[in-house]
């Protein structure tokens, strides 16, 4: 019983208080998270999910020619904007395109 409780049940507590205090939107964590350009990354969250893999697999097959050419931070920026640009595009082509009422 304690090794449950201490892997388990112990996060219980701050997780219904998390959850408690996100939606009654009241608190520094609701506020922090209410900024346009979190609100946006989580609208394209389900789409970044859903095309990942391709830009991911485009850069471990290029990562040794990137890695002599461009510094790290450079390549990881330009990861995260391709990324990021596709999936914007799904989610305004698909996603809220389709989105109902």
């Amino acid at each position: 019983m304690g090794f449950w409780w201490h892997v388990s049940a112990a996060t219980a507590v701050p997780s219904a208080t998390l959850i408690v205090l996100l939606a009654t939107r009241q608190g520094l964590v609701s506020r922090a998270l209410s900024i346009g350009p979190l609100i946006f990354g989580g609208e394209i969250s389900y789409a970044m999910y859903l095309v990942h893999v391709p830009p991911l697999q485009h850069y471990w097959a290029h990562y040794k020619w990137l890695a002599d050419e461009y510094p790290t931070w450079i390549v990881a920026l330009g990861f995260v904007t391709v990324l990021v640009f596709i999936s914007t595009f799904v989610w305004i082509a698909i996603e809220n395109h389709y989105a109902c009422c």
